[in-house]
């Protein structure tokens, strides 16, 4: 879990050999978009924003664990 409270940008890191994170934040809406952009140089897969839990947190994922960290940044969108 990784918490920023009302942060709308932010980084994440899936820990070695799971496959998610949730990340805190009380800006997330239903309709929020959400971006994730991996920092890490060796992720031969898509980063997905699985769940969104209004007013405090996200969910991002991977289909398969990998054997390293995955490191990545985010940012929240929410549009009146």
């Amino acid at each position: 879990m990784v918490s920023g409270a009302s942060q709308t940008i932010g980084s994440g890191t899936i820990v070695a050999g799971e496959t998610y994170v949730d990340i805190l934040s009380n800006a997330v809406k239903n309709d929020s978009k959400i971006f994730v952009n991996s920092t890490s140089i060796d992720l031969y897969q898509a980063l997905n924003v699985t769940e969104k839990n209004e007013g405090t947190s996200f969910r991002v994922n991977v289909k398969v664990p990998l054997e390293t960290n995955i490191e990545f940044d985010w940012f929240i969108v929410n549009i009146k």
